[in-house]
């Protein structure tokens, strides 16, 4: 959508993906397959994908598969400061009433973004919600989801 002065109208948005990456080259297609495939209506949805400063293919990736999903997306650097820094330069752009947390090496099931906001839903007082953790070892990074992905009021 884009508003009148121009610019994508994200008012419409009730869940931001915060993705943070660096040299996720070898397991980045697979985590953002598993946001895009989401049993969520993506109209709903945005992603915010935060480069750490990767020495690899992995941004190349992120905007080719992002760009034949259909999400609303937004790109951001944070000059390899870490983690946190990531995540507040994502929160510093937050348009939605949820944001879930992913990093590159993880793969989300297809209902987490459902069944996580309706837990938000069905408990308003929450500030903070788990997923269920799966480590997988046939991936380039073996992840716990429980660790890595996660959803908050924003």
């Amino acid at each position: 959508m884009i508003n009148q002065s121009g610019s994508k109208d994200t008012s419409h948005v009730n869940i931001t993906i915060g993705l943070s990456v660096k040299n996720s080259e070898k397991s980045i297609r697979k985590c953002l397959e598993s946001i895009v495939n989401q049993d969520y209506p993506k109209e709903l949805m945005e992603i915010i994908v935060v480069d750490g400063g990767r020495k690899d293919r992995t941004m190349e990736i992120v905007k080719d598969v992002i760009s034949s999903a259909g999400l609303l997306s937004r790109f951001y650097f944070d000059s390899g400061k870490g983690l946190g820094f990531a995540r507040r330069i994502a929160l510093g752009n937050v348009n939605s009433e949820y944001v879930v947390w992913v990093n590159g090496a993880v793969i989300i099931s297809k209902y987490f973004v459902k069944n996580q906001v309706a837990f938000m839903e069905e408990y308003p007082d929450l500030g903070v919600a788990t997923g269920k953790s799966v480590f997988q070892t046939d991936a380039a990074h073996i992840a716990a989801a429980s660790s890595c992905c996660w959803i908050e009021h924003s």
